[in-house]
């Protein structure tokens, strides 16, 4: 059975097996007002409806003694849950789904990257730095990183020490935490061979720029004209690599291997996602890829 996570507030944490939920709520760590999700769904509801969690723990009545109308919907939430459980190893996504989960995610991307853009100290709105590295060029951390806390991870936003490198010893923990927005259902792959969390999600290098973070004032050609990020169909890196950045002519096109059959979806500045085919014209993707080349870009 896969994991659960907890929120309480803004902060997600887990996952966890049931039998360590059990432990939270025993220890009081976990009360009934915290919500809860199983991994495979994305709806958090409250602890108290798990059937089990609470009564057998800490509460010594006997389900007979509860009232009738709470006894009906606690069975009716385990009948869920059985039926969700028994159905998932043979449940496929249809592929429209698929895509639909892989574009909600790519806004929610860049809905978080306007956030950072509207909570940058200068007056302009800035987008945050492709990659932070040292005075002698180390990689330290990614864009990634820098929206954890604009995507709901706060909590292990919180845990990273920025003035570390982001495979320091100290700072494995919260790069080994899977971030929903930065997996795509079309792509297996979730963890590297060292345990860090995967991203499927790769930021334009020719705007999300080392160590200085653009302002939206110098995408000259346009917001709906630029890309920030695109999906990857293949050397997916930690998203947490400070190097997971691209130039989109790089993954897109016809012998680019990408999870969207015949094309890939693109990230554009103004947060809007577009499907564009693997057989684009490359001085189109070549404009749509800079910021400010000043070239006429038509339909595509």
């Amino acid at each position: 059975m896969s994991g659960w996570y907890i929120k309480r507030d803004d902060q997600v944490t887990g996952p966890f097996s049931r039998e360590q939920l059990e432990e939270f709520v025993a220890a009081g760590e976990v009360i009934e007002s915290d919500l809860i999700r199983q991994e495979e769904s994305r709806e958090f509801f409250p602890a108290s409806l798990l059937p089990g969690l609470f009564i057998e723990i800490n509460d010594p009545i006997q389900a007979d003694e509860l009232p009738r109308s709470r006894v009906q919907a606690l069975l009716f939430v385990l009948f869920l849950i059985l039926v969700i459980g028994f159905s998932l190893p043979a449940f496929q996504p249809k592929r429209g789904s698929r895509r639909s989960v892989t574009k909600n995610n790519m806004k929610q991307i860049g809905l978080a990257l306007h956030n950072y853009s509207d909570n940058t100290s200068d007056s302009s709105e800035t987008l945050p730095p492709g990659a932070i590295t040292s005075i002698q060029g180390k990689p330290l951390h990614s864009w990634q990183a820098l929206i954890l806390p604009y995507l709901d991870q706060q909590f292990y936003y919180n845990q990273i020490d920025f003035s570390k490198p982001w495979n320091y010893r100290a700072n494995m923990k919260p790069f080994q935490q899977e971030v929903p927005e930065y997996l795509n259902p079309k792509n297996e792959a979730s963890r590297s061979s060292d345990g860090y969390a995967l991203s499927h999600y790769a930021g334009n290098e020719l705007v999300l720029k080392p160590n200085v973070g653009m302002p939206f004032n110098e995408i000259l050609d346009g917001m709906s004209n630029t890309i920030l990020a695109v999906e990857i169909g293949e050397k997916f890196k930690p998203w947490g690599d400070p190097t997971s950045l691209t130039v989109p002519d790089k993954v897109i096109g016809p012998n680019r291997k990408s999870p969207s059959t015949g094309g890939t979806l693109i990230l554009l500045a103004d947060g809007n996602v577009r499907y564009i085919s693997e057989d684009i014209d490359p001085e189109i993707l070549k404009a749509l890829s800079t910021p400010a080349g000043g070239e006429e870009i038509g339909e595509y």
